[in-house]
């Protein structure tokens, strides 16, 4: 039985976010060299490598991973990205991947790279040898196409704020794509490891613009180890191998050994758990449910892998609406909430809190204000605010993993504080575009989410949530000198004034109070025994590139 230890994964976070969004860039005054990488799944010769029957590996068969939530298809429009990554590393390769012990960027189509002086250029060179299932190459061109896509204004990427300092890319050679920007972009190597740095076929760009059909990536336009079969949205999608993938197993021969993936998508917690257990699936992808996994835990042919990253819980609350635009009702609403009883209930006490969405083994954590459960505080600030009967708010969860119970434990405790909650359940894809930063009809009340952290990076794991254009800056929260320190924190390459800013940023939201910090857990995903090879990307991912199934 294969757990990684408590202390193994706080060593683990302690060192990640040091240095994270830092690698392979350095001050303007000292440019960064040239790393001389290998590809993050270095490929073996062919006359070095292993035959099958020495390797060990068992090439064939179907691997059946399912998951919490929804699965996009289309990789501009990601929601939740570490959950959708699982799903677009079928089809797509980003330039980088992230490394899970320091959460550095690592090579991937990008095998090398090189800042200029300034750090203002960055020069990327690319794998040499793969193709998109058109069968175009995987070229400067291609990066240079993909770019000017995620940032047209009539397709934009989801992720695009992540480009925001990003100027040009030009065609240096066919292997040399230059990055041009307009600041430096401390975090730009690591955000390329996410959806906004998976590169596509240009041609496929073209039927996309004129069809409008998204499926198009997943059968033309990406590079990956799967090609997209069938795909029936908001149930499942069928991969099927890709016989010209450009990396090469250990046996010599070239990858994926599996002949296809299917993608399952199921809400209940539970149902996923009885199927793991039963054999009739091999992967899920997070299970967060103590129970289910102090019940997977107990079964010796499943591995429970606690990932790096965590989960927080928060509550948004809608500022630019009433209740929650009187700052008074936004304190009265922390004061509302025992987190020690939904750590003990919800995560069997192994959980700790936090001011606000940083950890406290991050460089730039702020050991700010954390409230406790006084009802009677939040009774008395209701009242001064104009509520002095309480006030009736509606609380918006998605319909999965265990929210639904979390909802009603908020519910029973903010009682007592004055706080009458009527609970909202929708389906996850849904919460989250009712719930969009931008759109000016997003209800009132509060919104409840699952935050993996840390992220990428110090500016993506505060962009994520209170970004101008986020889409889960959910608490609308646009006030200007954070936005202006929110772009510092992109910008900024000398690690000691990145975590100044940061810990400055997180002072306004302590003030400001746009969102309840409610606990922090351990993340956990679980698959069968007789799955060899997954990977995992520093914020959870799962890759299945080198699976083989060992049955």
């Amino acid at each position: 039985m294969k757990r990684f230890l408590a202390m193994l994964l706080a060593l683990c976070m302690l060192f990640a976010l040091a240095a994270c969004g830092t690698k392979n860039t350095a001050p303007a005054e000292e440019a960064a060299p040239v790393e001389e990488a290998a590809p993050a799944e270095e490929a073996a010769p062919a006359e070095e490598a292993a035959p099958a029957e020495e390797s060990g590996i068992k090439r064939g068969g179907n691997l059946t991973l399912r998951r919490v939530g929804i699965t996009p298809i289309n990789p501009t429009t990601c929601i939740a990205p570490a959950g959708d990554m699982m799903t677009y590393s079928l089809f797509f390769e980003t330039l980088t991947w992230l490394n899970e012990d320091d959460f550095t960027a690592q090579p991937n189509l990008a095998t090398e790279w090189k800042w200029s002086d300034d750090n203002l250029h960055l020069d990327l060179t690319l794998v040499e040898n793969a193709f998109f299932f058109d069968g175009s190459p995987v070229n400067a061109e291609a990066v240079k196409a993909t770019f000017e896509f995620y940032k047209d204004e009539q397709y934009t990427h989801s992720q695009a704020s992540y480009l925001a300092n990003l100027e040009s890319v030009e065609v240096v050679s066919d292997t040399v794509a230059r990055f041009n920007f307009s600041s430096p972009d401390s975090s730009f190597l690591n955000a390329m490891s996410q959806p906004v740095g998976i590169i596509l076929s240009p041609a496929a760009i073209d039927e996309f613009k004129s069809s409008g059909n998204a499926e198009v990536f997943a059968r033309k336009g990406g590079c990956g180890p799967f090609i997209l079969d069938e795909f029936i949205d908001g149930e499942s999608l069928t991969a099927l191998k890709n016989e010209n993938y450009y990396r090469i197993g250990e046996d010599g021969q070239p990858l994926p050994y599996l002949d296809s993936v299917t993608v399952q998508i199921v809400a209940d917690e539970s149902v996923m758990a009885a199927n793991l257990q039963s054999g009739d699936i091999d992967v899920v992808d997070f299970s967060i449910d103590q129970t289910v996994n102090e019940t997977l835990a107990g079964n010796d042919e499943i591995v429970l892998y606690e990932i790096a990253a965590k989960t927080q819980y928060i509550l948004y609350m809608n500022t630019t609406k009433a209740p929650f635009d009187n700052l008074l009702v936004r304190e009265a609403l922390n004061y509302a909430f025992n987190r020690q009883e939904l750590i003990d209930v919800m995560a069997g006490g192994n959980g700790f809190t936090t001011p606000t969405i940083v950890l406290p083994s991050q460089t730039f954590y702020r050991d700010g204000k954390q409230y406790g459960y006084e009802p009677e505080t939040a009774k008395a600030l209701l009242a001064e605010a104009g509520y002095p009967d309480g006030v009736d708010i509606d609380l918006y969860f998605g319909t999965y993993g265990t929210l639904q119970e979390l909802c009603e434990l908020l519910q029973a405790q903010a009682k007592e504080a004055g706080f009458n909650i009527s609970l909202q359940p929708t389906d996850g894809a849904t919460v989250k575009q009712l719930w969009a930063s931008y759109d000016e009809n997003a209800p009132a009340g509060i919104r409840i989410n699952d935050l993996g952290h840390p992220k990428a990076s110090p500016y993506i794991q505060m962009e994520y949530t209170f970004g101008p254009n986020a889409l889960q800056n959910c608490a609308k929260y646009f006030r200007p000198d954070f936005q202006e320190l929110l772009a510092k924190t992109s910008t900024t390459t000398d690690p000691a004034v990145l975590d100044e800013t940061l810990i400055q940023m997180q002072a306004m939201i302590e003030e400001d109070i746009p969102l309840v910090s409610l606990y922090t857990a351990a993340r956990f995903s679980a698959y069968r025994t007789w799955v060899e090879g997954i990977r995992y990307n520093g914020d959870g991912t799962m890759v299945f590139t080198n699976v083989w199934l060992n049955k």
